[in-house]
């Protein structure tokens, strides 16, 4: 479902090539459907991002940047959230944790997600992708690194 739906999106880059001009945001949305696309055909590696990690050290090393709670809101826009949280509740037992890391999770559990090759996270804002990462890294088999950045400015 979350294939189609990114197609969906990247629709409109195929008008902009026989010429017709998207506004920014139809075309900054279409460039997202486009990558998030090229992450199912497995194209290039896969890395699943955490939002505020440097998608700069994905580019040098020709990693496709996935941004996972972004991908898991495609189907939730579409109607589904109530199957997808309720998929998340039966593997965590649990509503407390925040929407987008339940539905991620759920996404990780059932493989609806491009496949990873690395997760790479900062430690900026979210103490729970950790945990989302460190289970999709043994689900998955795959390296989870971590960059530790200090939470005080110094000077």
């Amino acid at each position: 479902m979350i294939k189609e739906l990114c197609d969906k999106l990247a629709e409109p880059l195929r008008r902009q090539a026989e010429g017709e001009r998207l506004d920014g945001l139809t075309e900054l949305f279409g460039l997202w459907g486009a990558a998030s696309l090229e992450a199912y055909e497995r194209k290039r590696p896969n890395a699943w991002i955490g939002e505020f990690f440097p998608t700069e050290i994905c580019a040098i090393f020709d990693l496709n940047p996935i941004h996972i709670e972004g991908l898991i809101c495609l189907p939730v826009m579409e109607g589904a959230s109530a199957e997808i949280i309720d998929r998340a509740v039966d593997y965590t037992l649990s509503r407390d944790s925040c929407t987008f890391q339940l539905g991620a999770l759920a996404g990780i559990f059932d493989r609806i997600l491009p496949e990873p090759e690395v997760m790479l996270r900062a430690n900026h804002s979210c103490v729970g992708r950790e945990k989302q990462f460190q289970s999709a890294s043994m689900l998955y088999g795959k390296p989870y690194h971590y960059i530790d950045l200090p939470n005080h400015f110094v000077g």
